[in-house]
């Protein structure tokens, strides 16, 4: 099993690659561990010893007993039955065993995070640092489905001393378009952290139009890719996933894009990411729950979306971050998932107590991670929930535009929420309200969204997914081709009411636009900054207008483009305008010093 690798021979293995390599060892950059690797599936861990044997003692180090002791029954809950099991095809044990079944989930889990952190060790015996270890994360929005389903967790991945360089992938598959990957790469920032290594991957020119490969590596330079691999480039008569070289159409996008990253290189050099004020939760608990479902996840996703469209930015948080205190750097959490773990939901109630603001969606933790109802987060939110029903959610390639609407919400104009009507989809639950105001109804006047008032902060839920309603609008539209991958007619007023936890909050934006859709990111260091562009409804502009505050310093702006860029300060805030065709970086600088 992963908790049991031929070590002796992994390290040979290394040895002898070492010796091979010797005269070019140094120069290697990379090391690839997999590509599109899983970790442990069901139908190993139920028939390798090995693997029950560490679970086994797994379940003791926690503190829940041997299986064959006499008070596993309670402890556990559900008899003595102790093999693994495949929770997708046994419902009724996974229900009757909670507490057994999260942590048989929870350790199939760790089992790769285990793997890749002895490999790491192994090769930094024989190769120098800077080759550092990589897998190849698959988008969860590909083929594959969750990542739970596939034995993968990239916070336990790259987290003690593991994996050291976040990579994936921008294979567009299933998704709607380049900005699937946003999410994505905020992902992996959040669980690559600790390795301080920026993010990897490759960008697949294959898919789509010429503009679209020039979209897919804005995307990659604004979530934070800084090693590009621009996959695949063969010649046709090597033989090997030849899979654009002949695509001779595409190489003055490639080659312009390229160029205009070299003019914004050295400007983002050593420069880190503009601070935000949201987070959003990863709940691994959730997804441990909703195995092979992926609505939550999903939802999250798209709720990023939301926020960027907005002008925001968005952090994920694992849960071992809201455990370690990292919550108290943000004024928003966007929490989705019915499940969530309860250590978290005691540090999350105290937090909003004390001045956060707390969204909650797609269940927003009715249960903790042993299924229980956790009774406190009533008082939290000021309404009672039950009745979740998960319908599921199909990927825009996959039949989104057929799906159904399970209801209209329409906001009622209470505490200030902005107005909207629309479709739901997906996800509902019943809200019944204590001390809640309901801000969104159901068509039938019940309650679909509620505020509430906690100590000094606010406790917000949508009984819904009201990520997902925002891309089936653009995705529903009848102008939109699902092979463009460019979703465009989005609904601005669920947009607006997405992002308004962090309006409310007084969360501090990366830029305003009068661009509905655009998305921008922006990266600091002393004396510089550099905005990128990525305007989704991809149509070139005469002028856009883009407003940056915190940025009352800068003097000077310039586009990789080398478009003309007019600029002027007000007090803090930054204003600068420019053509725009689709993207383009903007350097802004303290000094008028040369190029």
């Amino acid at each position: 099993s992963m908790y049991h690798p031929d070590l002796a021979e992994i390290e040979s293995s290394f040895a002898r690659a070492a010796e091979e390599l010797k005269d070019t060892r140094d120069r290697i950059a990379r090391v690839v561990l997999a590509d599109e690797p899983g970790g442990m599936s069901y139908e190993h861990v139920k028939v390798s010893w090995e693997y029950q044997q560490a679970f086994k003692d797994y379940l003791k180090s926690e503190g829940l007993r041997d299986p064959l002791d006499d008070d596993f029954e309670e402890v556990v809950g559900g008899g003595k039955e102790f093999e693994p099991f495949d929770p997708t095809e046994n419902v009724e044990r996974k229900l009757a065993q909670p507490k057994f079944f999260y942590h048989m989930e929870l350790f199939r889990l760790q089992a790769m995070g285990h793997f890749v952190r002895e490999l790491t060790r192994i090769k930094n015996l024989h190769f120098p640092g800077h080759a550092r270890t990589l897998v190849n994360h698959v988008p969860y929005h590909s083929a594959y489905g969750s990542w739970v389903k596939r034995g993968v967790d990239p916070y336990f991945c790259f987290r003690q001393a593991g994996l050291e360089l976040p990579w994936t992938e921008d294979w567009l598959a299933y998704g709607a378009g380049p900005q699937e990957m946003s999410p994505l790469y905020a992902l992996l920032r959040s669980a690559g952290r600790e390795s301080g290594a920026g993010l990897g991957g490759y960008v697949v020119v294959k898919d789509g139009t010429a503009q679209l490969v020039r979209m897919k590596l804005y995307t990659a330079l604004a979530g934070g890719m800084r090693e590009i691999d621009l996959y695949n480039y063969d010649p046709p008569y090597s033989g090997w996933l030849n899979s654009w070289s002949e695509q001779f159409e595409k190489y003055p996008a490639v080659r312009q894009t390229l160029r205009e990253f070299g003019e914004v290189d050295g400007a983002l050099h050593q420069a880190t990411r503009h601070p935000t004020d949201i987070a959003i939760l990863y709940n691994r608990t959730q997804a441990i729950w909703a195995n092979p479902g992926y609505t939550t996840t999903y939802d999250a996703d798209l709720v990023h979306w939301a926020l960027a469209h907005a002008g925001y930015d968005a952090d994920y948080l694992g849960e071992e971050d809201i455990e370690a205190g990292l919550l108290d750097q943000y004024k928003v959490l966007y929490l989705g998932g019915e499940h969530a773990k309860q250590s978290c939901a005691g540090i999350i109630a105290e937090w909003v107590r004390q001045g956060g603001t707390l969204c909650g969606h797609t269940g927003a933790g009715l249960r903790d991670e042993y299924h229980a109802y956790l009774q406190e987060w009533e008082t939290l939110f000021g309404a009672k929930a039950d009745g979740p029903r998960d319908n599921g959610v199909r990927l825009p390639r996959q039949g989104m535009k057929q799906m159904a609407a399970l209801d209209q919400f329409t906001c009622v104009g209470e505490a200030g929420a902005p107005e909207a009507s629309f479709p739901h989809y997906s996800y509902r639950e019943d809200l019944h309200p204590t001390t809640a105001k309901v801000f969104l109804t159901r068509r039938d006047g019940n309650a679909a969204g509620t505020i509430n008032r906690y100590g000094e902060g606010h406790a917000i839920r949508f009984a819904g997914a009201p990520g997902i309603a925002y891309l089936c609008a653009a995705v529903k539209d009848e102008e939109y081709d699902v092979t463009s991958f460019l979703p465009k007619r989005f609904d601005q007023d669920v947009r607006d009411l997405i992002a308004w936890p962090a309006t409310l909050a007084g969360a501090r934006r990366v830029a305003e636009t009068d661009e509905a859709i655009m998305e921008i990111a922006r990266y600091d260091k002393p004396g510089t900054a550099v905005l990128i562009l990525i305007d989704h409804d991809a149509t070139p502009k005469e002028r856009v207008s883009v407003r940056i505050p915190h940025a009352g310093g800068f003097r000077k702006a310039r586009a990789a483009s080398g478009n003309p860029v007019t600029m002027s300060v007000t007090d803090d805030v930054t204003h600068i305008s420019l053509p725009l065709d689709t993207c383009d970086a903007i350097v802004l600088e303290t000094e008028q010093t040369g190029n």
